[in-house]
């Protein structure tokens, strides 16, 4: 079982590779996983009395699919579709109880830490060699493409779905370097790590992350952290040594320069690019769910095809049909406002349930590990607004070792 869950661990950075079965169906490796842990769960470990007792936010996780199902059942137009898309969140969701129930009964929780650690850097390696390779004029599979003035700059996805899902990932792994930095926890405290992480966040060109990281920091140091002064001055040496990390990149390539300026310049900008192409959808979604606002309008519904009247054809707006850019349009349009007020809940409830655990802990370890979910969590809460991170298995991953970790510290207590 054990090599089972580090492959289940390895395919939360493999979101792009996907295997296709037929007209529309396309399985990721976790799910793959997923199903057979659970098989093997059910057949073998069941006999062993290995269960879970459920708390709150394990109900809010269940929820989350039932309203789905609901309101693709009742309200969609497509129902086939919907249904299909049903059936992968069900799949995430198992995902998550199969990582708490796995992480819940592991003797070493550290090195379930310590893989993810090491497959993200190993994922940031992967796609900045293809960033270098890109360079040259060759395209490389693992890179994604954006665009200015006509000139592609590649941005780094490694083996995620897309840079905005890589960056997240990535930015979380980041905050466990801080963690461990301001709490002097050596395991995870590398200079050269967190330098090679930060330049993998950066070559992603993802502004919602960079936004992301220091929101992140910052609320952690007005609620979790009491002495602020000690931590004030290390959050200004973390962002010095970010800023020279962003200068030396810049240095050696002008066109990475005037990307990560016009990435910033235009973060607000609505009128042109991917912030057009974000209020045209989100325009849609809500022109559509009028006469549903309840309950939505089924799931993976919503219409990405807008009519041109200028130029007299329909231009697609979204990566794949019903696909919008952020978790809490997706959910609203999907499942209405009690859909939507779960998803929230979800988000907020990752986040707060590691402030109690937090302020107990006594050791540097527990101190790192719950300012690096508390801080975690909100990297994955705002990254999800503009890039739905919940169709991609590395956020129910985290959120089942969070929620093990700390179901087990209240029970060692």
């Amino acid at each position: 079982m054990k090599i089972l869950f580090t492959l289940l661990l390895i395919s939360g950075f493999t979101s792009g590779i996907r295997l296709k079965f037929g007209d529309g169906i396309n399985i990721n490796y976790s799910q793959i996983f997923m199903i057979i842990l659970l098989i093997y769960y059910i057949l073998f470990m069941r006999k062993k009395g290995r269960k879970l007792k459920l708390k709150w936010f394990d109900y809010l996780i269940i929820l989350y699919p039932l309203t789905n199902i609901f309101s693709s059942i009742i309200f969609s137009p497509d129902t086939l579709q919907s249904i299909k898309t049903c059936i992968t969140i069900i799949s995430f969701m198992l995902v998550y109880f199969i990582t708490k129930l796995y992480v819940f009964y592991c003797e070493d929780n550290i090195k379930v830490i310590d893989d993810i650690y090491y497959f993200n850097i190993i994922s940031i390696i992967l796609g900045i060699i293809s960033f270098i390779i890109s360079l040259t004029g060759i395209k490389y599979e693992n890179i994604g493409a954006s665009y200015k003035n006509l000139i592609i700059i590649p941005s780094i996805k490694s083996l995620s779905y897309e840079p905005n899902l890589f960056a997240m990932i990535s930015a979380v792994m980041f905050t466990l370097c801080i963690a461990a930095y301001f709490y002097h926890y050596q395991k995870y405290n590398k200079i050269l790590v967190t330098m090679l992480v930060l330049v993998g966040i950066i070559l992603s060109f993802t502004r919602t992350i960079y936004t992301a990281i220091p929101i992140s920091i910052f609320i952690s140091l007005i609620i979790l952290i009491h002495k602020k002064s000690t931590y004030f001055v290390k959050i200004l040496i973390i962002s010095v040594f970010a800023v020279i990390t962003i200068k030396i990149i810049a240095s050696y390539s002008e066109i990475v320069r005037d990307t990560l300026i016009e990435r910033y310049v235009n973060l607000f900008n609505f009128e042109e690019g991917s912030g057009a192409n974000r209020t045209t959808l989100y325009r849609l979604a809500l022109t559509s769910l009028n006469d549903s606002l309840v309950f939505g309008k089924g799931t993976n519904t919503s219409q990405t095809d807008f009519y041109n009247k200028y130029t007299g054809v329909s231009e697609h707006y979204a990566a794949r049909k019903g696909w919008l850019t952020g978790a809490w349009i997706q959910s609203l349009h999907d499942t209405g406002i009690i859909g939507f007020l779960i998803i929230i809940s979800i988000f907020v409830y990752s986040i707060v349930m590691n402030i109690k655990p937090f302020n107990k802990a006594n050791t540097k370890e527990f101190k790192t590990l719950f300012l690096w979910f508390f801080m975690g969590n909100i990297i994955i809460a705002i990254g999800s607004q503009m890039s739905s991170s919940l169709f991609i298995s590395f956020p129910w991953i985290f959120w089942g070792i969070n929620s093990a970790i700390i179901q087990k510290y209240y029970m060692q207590e």
